[in-house]
């Protein structure tokens, strides 16, 4: 009695608000306006952020050690300016000229196109071991010796009975000096004085491709890309500046492009900007077509639409002032909400028509819709909104705004429809005459017995892809491809790809902030320590701090180095061939260095390290190492492997782990960690709210099992569509299921009416798959989207609603049309025969 109590109390309050718009549209249609004009001012605040660490909770631990870094440090992301065309000197006269005006840009900190090559290559052999020097010395020694005994130095050509030089190979050194310092891995090129080669590093050390032709110009914002309005004023500065500087004054064919993460950042939301803006004028503009067909005349589109618009607009006027800005999923609410919203006005309007064509007058068929049909659109609508509300108790930061976003949504939908568009039709029902039964519910043949014949095929082809669906679940999987939310095909893209090979090492580089410099060298130990545990299984590709920048026992190594001098100067470069007396020369100047600490570091290697202006300090608060990795970040399965591998490394103190591989790694964590849960609790609510809202448990099984039916088997033909499951198209599962279980409801609840016939049930599927179809236009307009995650978005929800329409339109009702005809043959009681 309680349950069915809820239920008619929902019922009637529906009907009773539903009249009282109608008698009062006037007032009604005033107080919605009034409501549309606040909600307008606060939908002018919203926009779009694609930025993927706006998915997770403010105060997430990768969260915040983003934002310590970018206080501490500075971004690890650049500004790109890739030259390309001309001649080597064309391109490093450009290249010079242009770094003083990227650096003079607002928001850029700095400017480079050199690395700090030389001045390391000059002080190479400081980073050598004390025993590894004295090895080059012995070398050194054992080769002079030699050319004294023949008193003929260096001679190539030394009989074999006289024995062969000593070779002055010293590249098992250099090795690990090559290993060790990383980021710098061509300096010093001294790993044989007699092989080929040359000696000395690349002419001046430009950030530069020989092979391609192209040079890059790196700038360093000092904020990261996640301000929107930051990353276009960094991007159009460095832009205008790259525009002060005429190509044609260096080389004819000179070409300049920008790129970087800034550049892929800015790119990227006018992309998605672009293609959800072109999606919905499609959706709508494709649903009102349909509209048309499908109740043939044009009032009724306005009757259905603007209801619809006033909810959406309601919606997004809320989002404006609690969230101010939608994320990746939230960004799509509003093709959510008019494919869902839209099911409910075809659903009223629809019942209206068909009892204005049995001749009910307009406040009597207002009472039936909104009291009977009306019944089965709160359930959808409550039913929905309780998954959707499920869906919001996940911590995950985007899941948990989709899913409020999306349930208030829904309420401001149905809300609008129950005021509005009760007041509309008594307004405009004066321009229309009431419409014909053909035209409200042309059901011909279609009512006829033979329809369930006809039905057969449908329920051998939902059979079929039932059992395909059943075949395929063992392959379904969580795909984990970040690539899913980027165009790999956008210019940017492909030029930051570019930009990577020249570099030698990923641009997004992870920083590991410690309290001091003694916990820096430490946590660059273990790091390193961890890499070498793991072998091939690491993702690290090497691991620089400062503290690798200075060398230990720079006195001791500073006397071997005398004496290695000693030996180079004793050997006569006259028998020498030219490559061979360059090695030597430096070799020599190396050898001359003198021990250097943090404050004889140039400003072009300390600024890597402070991230800061060029005449920052030296060192800052605590230190810092910088991890560079070796895989691609496009791969969540690696990606979620290295941010273990680092935090589980074997720390004297736990540093800061920041970088946005570790954003990533926590995504996907949390998407796999509380998927399972939140959908099962979801699950439970939904069919509890159903026992409520239906007033039967029978009934609310049903729509249930349906619901549940025609999701498992949709997501069991994602494989053989070729469709993957990823964090982007995930939020479809309570979508799915919300279509599903309002299309069961609408047919339960109109078979369970006092009136229930043929004619009333055929007449709600057509509705059902009118509100269907309108759905998979809005979903499908999404194909028209360059972006390949929302373009995996539509097809996941075009395969859902096809099984949705198939076993809305096929399955359940040829199950209720048989019990309707098994009721009907049944004798009468014996109390009613007699």
């Amino acid at each position: 009695m309680r349950i069915a109590g809820v239920a008619e109390s929902l019922e009637g309050g529906l009907r009773r608000l539903a009249q009282v718009s109608h008698r009062h549209p006037l007032g009604t249609l005033a107080i919605a306006a009034f409501l549309s004009v606040f909600a307008l001012l606060g939908a002018r605040k919203v926009s779009l952020d694609t930025d993927l660490i706006a998915l997770l909770p403010a105060d997430f631990e990768s969260v915040t050690a983003l934002t310590e870094m970018e206080q501490r440090f500075g971004t690890v992301g650049y500004m790109a300016v890739l030259v390309e065309g001309g001649d080597p000197a064309a391109r490093r006269r450009y290249a010079d000229d242009l770094v003083p005006r990227l650096a003079a840009v607002p928001g850029i900190r700095y400017a480079e196109a050199r690395r700090p090559t030389a001045w390391l290559a000059d002080r190479a052999l400081y980073f050598l071991d004390v025993s590894d020097l004295e090895a080059m010395r012995d070398r050194l020694k054992a080769r002079v010796d030699f050319e004294r005994r023949k008193a003929n130095p260096l001679l190539i050509d030394v009989d074999e009975d006289e024995g062969t030089p000593p070779p002055l190979d010293f590249s098992d050194l250099v090795a690990r000096h090559r290993q060790r310092l990383g980021f710098a891995r061509e300096a010093a090129d001294i790993a044989t004085v007699d092989g080929p080669g040359t000696g000395a590093p690349a002419a001046d050390d430009y950030y530069e491709d020989a092979a391609t032709g192209r040079l890059v110009v790196l700038a360093r914002p000092g904020r990261r890309a996640t301000d929107l309005d930051f990353t276009a004023q960094v991007v159009n500065g460095v832009e205008a500046a790259v525009a002060t500087l005429d190509t044609q004054a260096y080389a004819t064919d000179l070409k300049v492009r920008t790129t970087g993460n800034f550049r892929k950042r800015l790119d990227q939301q006018a992309q998605i900007t672009a293609d959800v803006s072109a999606a919905s004028i499609w959706a709508l503009g494709l649903t009102l077509a349909f509209l048309v067909f499908h109740f043939r005349r044009l009032l009724a589109v306005v009757l259905v639409v603007t209801p619809l618009l006033v909810g959406l607009l309601w919606t997004v006027g809320l989002a404006g002032a609690t969230f101010g800005t939608l994320n990746l999923m939230t960004g799509f609410i509003g093709a959510i909400l008019l494919g869902l919203g839209v099911d409910h006005g075809i659903h009223l309007l629809g019942r209206y028509d068909a009892e204005r064509a049995r001749g009910r007058l307009s406040a009597a068929a207002i009472e039936l819709t909104f009291g009977q049909t009306g019944r089965a659109v709160t359930a959808a609508v409550v039913t929905t909104l309780v998954a959707f509300l499920g869906v919001s108790l996940s911590a995950f930061r985007a899941f948990r705004e989709f899913g409020l976003l999306a349930a208030a949504g829904m309420a401001l939908v149905f809300v609008a429809y129950t005021t509005v568009l009760p007041a509309l039709i008594r307004v405009l029902s004066r321009f229309e005459r009431t419409p014909p039964a053909e035209a409200a519910a042309p059901l011909g043949p279609a009512a006829r017995p033979s329809r369930s014949r006809r039905a057969l095929p449908g329920l051998l082809g939902t059979a079929a892809l039932a059992a395909i669906a059943a075949w395929h679940w063992p392959a379904v999987r969580f795909d984990t491809d970040f690539e899913a939310l980027e165009d790999t095909r956008l210019p940017a893209h492909r030029l930051y790809e570019e930009v990577t090979h020249i570099l030698g090492h990923s641009q997004s580089v992870l920083v590991l902030l410690t309290d001091s410099a003694a916990d820096e060298a430490a946590a660059a130990a273990a790091v390193r320590a961890q890499k070498a545990t793991l072998g091939a299984d690491s993702g690290v590709d090497f691991v620089v701090s400062v503290a690798d920048l200075l060398p230990e026992a720079q006195v001791a190594k500073q006397a071997v180095l005398a004496e290695i001098g000693a030996q180079v100067a004793r050997i006569k470069p006259k028998r020498l061939s030219p490559a061979q007396r360059d090695r030597l020369a430096r070799l020599k100047t190396m050898a001359e260095a003198i021990p250097f600490g943090r404050a004889d570091l140039p400003v072009e290697v300390r600024r890597q390290f402070e991230g800061g202006a060029a005449d920052a300090g030296v060192a800052g608060a605590g230190g810092l190492v910088l991890v560079y990795p070796s895989i691609s970040l496009a791969d969540g399965q690696r990606v979620r492997a290295l941010a273990r591998e680092l935090r589980g490394a074997d720390y004297t103190t736990r540093p800061i782990i920041a970088g946005e591989p570790m954003a990533m790694a926590d995504i996907l964590d949390l998407v796999v960690a509380e998927a399972p849960p939140v959908l099962a609790f979801t699950l439970g609510l939904v069919l509890l709210t159903l026992v409520v809202v239906l007033a039967s448990i029978r009934r609310a099984v049903v729509c249930f099992v349906v619901a549940l039916g025609t999701l498992l088997v949709t997501i069991g033909l994602l494989p053989a569509a070729g469709v993957p499951l990823n964090y982007l198209n995930i939020i479809l599962v309570p979508v799915l299921f919300g279509v599903a279980v309002d299309g069961a409801v609408h047919l339960v609840t109109r078979m369970s009416d006092g009136d229930a016939d043929a004619e009333g049930l055929e007449e709600t599927r057509r509705a059902i798959g009118g509100a269907i179809l309108t759905t998979a236009l809005g979903f499908g307009a999404l194909l028209v989207a360059e972006h390949p995650g929302l373009q995996s978005l539509a097809r996941f929800a075009l395969l859902g609603l096809g099984v949705n329409l198939l076993v809305c339109l096929v399955v359940l009702p040829a199950g209720l049309a048989w019990r309707l005809r098994v009721t009907a043959a049944a004798p009468a009681p014996v109390e009613a025969r007699s």
